[in-house]
Formats: structure tokens, C-alpha cells, sequence
């Protein structure tokens, strides 16, 4: 079938370049039926790492397949309606943000994406350890907005509070190696 079409082809594979999120997106949007359908979307989305989204994956193929069953959980099938409004939301809380910076870069004779580019550098993992070793808070905040100010902090050097309706990026860091070994 489709469905079982699309898990298979989400299999782990070498893949050259990118980074474990860019795997995540890549399964979801090929597989979004499954996982929605088995409520395995936010599992996928959630997952730390590249082995977390296999182990997901597979769980999938095994339900398509038959090999289990599947017993639809109806908390957890509210949670994931309430988390996909709220990704909504931030979506169109984004997008507002950014026809705003193009409008003030217009109005200043200035690139259209000049305001729009600023701080969205995403962060390496070496970034991150020299910003972890920066012991005072406002010299580690000013070093952090200098390049990634539109990356949610929180997130990056630990855990939002905030989740998905957090207004900042959350864009989580991974190695080539990290997807490659698997």
C-alpha cells in the first residue's frame, strides 16, 4: 500500500550532508500518514536523535505491516491535536514576524532579507560548548545574539520551557556522523 511505501522509504540510509534534523524532516514529510495515523508524528518531531527517529520509524513499519497492534490512545491523540494548533500558531506568529522585518527593510531602503537573515545563524555544537563555558550571563546572552539571536537559547543550552509556543527557533544540532552511523 502507499502507507507501507511510505515507512519503507524512510528507512535509514546514508544519506550525504545534512544533519539529524534535516533526517527528521525528510521522514515526516514522507511518511506523515503513518505516523499521524499510529500517533507517532510527535515522537518523530520529539526524538533527540537519529536513532530515536529509527526507532520510531520502525515501530511504524511494524504496525503497517502488522507485525503489532495498534491501540489508538485518546489523551495521547488530544495532545498531539493541541501541540499541532499550538505549532500552527508559531508558524503564523513567524511569518508575521517576518513580513514585519521585510516591511521596516523596505521602508529603509535596505535588502528585503536584511532583518529577516540577522541572528538566524544556526548554532555548531562547538558553539555551544564555548557559549556553555562563558560563566557570566550577559556576556554569554551578547555573544549568543551577535550571530544566532533568532535560536532559542533555552533550547539550545538545555530545555524550553516553552515548547512549541516558543517564538524562537528551535533547531536542534547534530552531526553528519551522528545520522551517517546508524
Amino acid at each position: 500500500s502507499e502507507a507501507t511505501h511510505g515507512v519503507a522509504a524512510t528507512r535509514p540510509r546514508t544519506i550525504r550532508g545534512g544533519d539529524a534534523i534535516l533526517n527528521r524532516f525528510h521522514c515526516r514529510r514522507i511518511a506523515k500518514a503513518p505516523l499521524e495515523a499510529y500517533d507517532a508524528l510527535d515522537d518523530l518531531v520529539d526524538g533527540p536523535d537519529a536513532a530515536a527517529a529509527r526507532r520510531v520509524l520502525e515501530r511504524v513499519r511494524r504496525y503497517v505491516q502488522g507485525e503489532e497492534t495498534f491501540s489508538p490512545d485518546a489523551a495521547r491523540k488530544a495532545r498531539a491535536e493541541a501541540r499541532r494548533k499550538q505549532r500552527a500558531t508559531t508558524r503564523e506568529a513567524r511569518k508575521r514576524f517576518e513580513e514585519r522585518m521585510i516591511r521596516k527593510a523596505k521602508r529603509e531602503g535596505k535588502p528585503l532579507d536584511f532583518y529577516v537573515k540577522q541572528g538566524a545563524e544556526k548554532p555548531t555544537r562547538a558553539d555551544l560548548e564555548r557559549l556553555k563555558a562563558i560563566g557570566d550571563e550577559k556576556k554569554r546572552l551578547a555573544e549568543w545574539n551577535a550571530r544566532h539571536k533568532q535560536h532559542c537559547l533555552k533550547f539550545h543550552l538545555g530545555t524550553c520551557e516553552r515548547g512549541d509556543a516558543c517564538a524562537f527557533i528551535h533547531d536542534a544540532v547534530g552531526d553528519v556522523e551522528e545520522l551517517l552511523s546508524g
